[in-house]
Parts: C-alpha cells; structure tokens; sequence
C-alpha cells in the first residue's frame, strides 16, 4: 500500500541523530513558532482517538539462525478531530532536532499546537516517521498483566490514510489531511477522523525477535500478541482508554541451537621476559641453551691451552725513522737471512 511513497531522502544531521533524539525532554524544545500553545483543560479542542485493530497476519518464521513473529498492525481515528503532526527543525542546547507538533482543531475552526514529541529517520523504510507511535509486546497467560516475554520496544511509524476505519463511510468521512507526506522532516501527516493507518507484516520492524540470546528464547507454547498505540501518552486524545488490543498466537517451532555467549578475553598482563629496545614489540630475544659436555676418550688426557712463548729472536716491530734532513720516511731495513733451513 506504501508503493506510491516516493522513498528518497537526504540524510543530513537529523538523520545521522535521529533515534537519539527521542532521550530529549520536551521542555527542551520551543513552542510552535506560529500556533499558540493547547491548554489541556480546553473544552472546544477536537482530539483524535487512536484505536489499534487485532493484530493480523500473524505468523512464525525461521529465519538463517532465529525465529521472528511478524504481523500487520493497523491504527484507526476514530475520534472527534483528526491526527495532525508537523515536523519543525529546531535548535536546542544539545544539538539540532525534528520536533513533532500536534495541531488540533477547535469547535470555532482555530487551532493550536501541542509538542508531542520527535520526527526520526527511518534507515530501513528510507523516510521519516514519528518515533514511540506503538509498542509491541508477547505476553504469557494475561495480555495486560503477562509475564513479558518478548517485544517490549516502541517503534515509529508515518502516519497516513490508507484506508477507512471499521464501521465509517469514506463518504460521509472524506480524508481532512491533505498534505501527507514522510519524505521530508519537516512534512506533515496524520490519520483522519475515519481512516486508519495500516503496517503489514512484511514492513522492517512489523515483527518480534522470539531468540535474541541464548538466555531469552521464547518456548512453545500460546501466548498473547499485544499492540499498543500512543504508549508514552505524548498525543492528546479524547480516549486513552482504547489503546490497547490483542491477539492470541501460538509459538509451534522450537528454539534454534544458539551459541553461547563466548566471556570476555582476558586482558594479558605483564611478560615475565623482559622487552629489548631493538626488537619488535611482542617478541623476545631467544636464548641459546647451553652447550652439553663432550664426553672423553678412554684414557684421553683432558685438554688444556698451552700458554703462549715469547720469542726474543722476534724482533720487535717499528715504524721507519724520519730523516730530518730529506723529509722522507726512511724504508725498513730487511732481516739478514739466516741460511737455508735445515731439516730436523
């Protein structure tokens, strides 16, 4: 239903920070530049009312090495005013963000704007969404009070029209947000009075991670799949009683073989060899061992040096004199020979 969203975008600051920017305060962020600011006691305010259908299309997947719950979650307006977010950037104390004003409309045909929250960049779906819009859970036994035993995580969404809301007439509720776009942080959109908002199960992010670690597999077994709308209450509605619905599912495959959680390698401490300047670091000058003694003949005297002699017919060796009065060294005189010699 999404194939008509054109899925191109700039990823500039906002991007790069996108999903940090939900940590920030909203007091952080200045009031809509235009709008004046809703007083949450107005009696004439038109508020939506956001109501999640059953979850559907639910099914268990084996994936390469996990198994995954995927499922469509659809969100309808079923309230007296429609869903209008706007995203403005502003500057704040830490850093530059895509603040989420919420225009609501009064019986008198004024509006006014309420922050409700962060614009984000969505990597997978390559265009902006209005972060924690749902929360998605799995649940033993009770679908409010359960033991939780997977999901857990709020997810974004871009909020459009996609179809009419059970039990409304697109007739006689024509779509009131016209200018809905995801394709820029500064858009708006919303959902109608009437019209509901549709994520089917084959959308990144439509599913729950039944293996995240070998400590935290889902078991066998039936449990309850729950979608809850507007988790952290950060957009005025009419009705926070509705938000909530569910679904029971059944878990048939059983949990893959996980590695286990490898421990951390130890850091190595000093070596017992000490490091030499001249060679590398992390190597060791390798000692020679020492050299065995031979062992002797029978009846071989032990060898011993002899010192040396020495011989005073040697004649002691000298550098030629200088005749003072040519300036030239004088050559060596050859030794007289002796005679022939004599054999012994």
């Amino acid at each position: 239903m999404r194939s008509y969203l054109a899925l191109f975008a700039v990823v500039t600051l906002l991007a790069a920070t996108g999903h940090a920017q939900q940590n920030i305060p909203q007091t952080d962020i200045p009031p809509h530049p235009t709008l004046p600011e809703c007083q949450a006691d107005d009696p004439t305010l038109l508020k939506p009312d956001l109501v999640p259908e059953v979850p559907a299309d639910v099914r268990t997947l084996m994936r390469s090495s996990y198994r995954e719950m995927d499922f469509t979650t659809a969100v309808g307006n079923i309230g007296p005013g429609p869903l209008i977010l706007e995203g403005i950037t502003t500057s704040t104390a830490d850093g530059v963000f895509t603040a989420a004003y919420q225009h609501i409309n009064r019986t008198d045909g004024s509006q006014c704007a309420h922050t409700a929250g962060l614009f984000v960049y969505h990597p997978q779906h390559k265009h902006w969404h209005f972060d924690r819009f749902v929360g998605y859970e799995l649940r033993r036994d009770d679908p409010i009070t359960g033991e939780l035993v997977g999901g857990g995580e709020k997810m974004s969404f871009c909020l459009l029209d996609i179809r009419s809301a059970r039990g409304f007439n697109p007739l006689q509720y024509p779509r009131t947000v016209l200018t809905q776009t995801c394709n820029s942080a500064e858009g708006i959109y919303g959902i109608s009075v009437g019209w509901e908002d549709v994520y089917e199960h084959f959308l990144a992010g439509q599913s729950i991670d039944l293996d995240p670690d070998p400590d935290h597999q889902v078991p066998e077994g039936a449990y309850f799949l729950v979608n809850k709308v507007n988790p952290d209450g950060r957009i005025w509605e009419a009705n926070m009683n509705n938000n909530t619905s569910f679904a029971s599912v059944g878990v048939s495959l059983p949990p893959p073989a996980l590695p286990a959680t490898m421990p951390p390698t130890p850091t190595p401490g000093p070596s017992k060899n000490p490091q030499l300047p001249h060679l590398r670091p992390g190597r060791i000058r390798p000692t020679r061992p020492p050299r065995a003694a031979q062992p002797l003949r029978n009846n071989e005297p032990t060898p011993t040096r002899t010192p040396r002699q020495e011989s005073s017919a040697m004649p002691t060796p000298t550098r030629g004199t200088t005749n003072p009065g040519s300036g030239v060294h004088a050559p060596h005189q050859p030794h007289a020979p002796t005679g022939p010699h004599q054999p012994g």
